[in-house]
């Protein structure tokens, strides 16, 4: 799973299929607030992996954003995966 090191605002690439932690490199708590850029699904997890067939993830459709998601941790991070190839934009804010 590739660390993705975030700083105040951020554009990320993502490829089908495959987890990417989110992190801030402190171990401070953080707020995410992201939008999913497409074209996919993205699945969202703080506490485990994400999974595209775990109950537990959230989801995030195309072109539609959740600001706000507490953190606690900032080096343990954002678990994301998108089902198809795209990109996310991600904003950190202080807990």
């Amino acid at each position: 799973m590739p660390d993705v090191k975030l700083s105040q605002f951020n554009t990320v690439t993502l490829l089908a299929n495959t987890v990417y932690r989110l992190v801030t490199g402190a171990p401070t708590a953080y707020s995410y607030s992201v939008i999913n850029l497409g074209p996919g699904i993205l699945y969202l997890r703080a506490d485990a992996d994400p999974g595209i067939n775990d109950p537990y993830s959230e989801t995030l459709p195309a072109l539609t954003a959740d600001n706000q998601i507490p953190v606690a941790n900032g080096i343990r991070g954002l678990g994301v995966l998108a089902d198809q190839a795209g990109a996310i934009s991600v904003r950190l804010g202080s807990k």
